[in-house]
């Protein structure tokens, strides 16, 4: 989005909800202006600490919005297993109680890192999607196919079925 003039714009198409990239999560002015159209209101949290997030819902709930959605999220493109750190989706839930927990997944496996977060309490898993895996371009090789996303839908819904959720 990047600035208040593009979230004005987004706006006046009625969209369900704004998603906030982790780069944006110290715009304060930015948070506050797109939680005041009182939509729903995701962003990530790569390379942030649990100070920026503390201020980041703080500046969407000043503005009377408690729709706020926070993803884990890790800068590494396709991020390895042991960059993941699905602790840090408790850690998220215990300090924001009121908030959706989520994890924005960039990891190589295209199910495994997903079904964790979603035993770990995930409520949305973000990720990346391509129809050719050979296409240019920064995430085409990482991100899931119509069949790779099929299987992560599946094997979470199992984890879900197993675990009672």
């Amino acid at each position: 989005m990047c600035d208040e003039e593009s979230a004005d714009l987004l706006n006046q198409t009625d969209p369900p909800a704004f998603k906030l990239a982790s780069y944006e999560i110290n715009h304060l002015p930015l948070m506050r202006h797109t939680a005041s159209f009182q939509k729903p209101i995701i962003f990530s949290t790569a390379g942030a600490t649990i100070s920026d997030v503390h201020e980041a819902y703080e500046a969407i709930t000043s503005e009377h919005n408690q729709q706020v959605a926070i993803m884990h999220c890790v800068a590494k493109y396709p991020a390895p297993r042991a960059y993941t750190n699905l602790r840090v989706l408790q850690t998220l839930a215990a300090a924001f109680p009121e908030a959706v927990i989520g994890f924005s997944d960039h990891s190589e496996h295209p199910t495994e890192a997903p079904v964790a977060a979603v035993k770990l309490g995930a409520a949305i898993i973000e990720k990346h999607f391509t129809v050719d895996k050979t296409l240019p371009g920064a995430d085409h090789s990482f991100a899931l196919d119509p069949e790779e996303l099929k299987e992560m839908v599946q094997h979470i819904r199992a984890a879900e079925k197993s675990s009672g959720i």
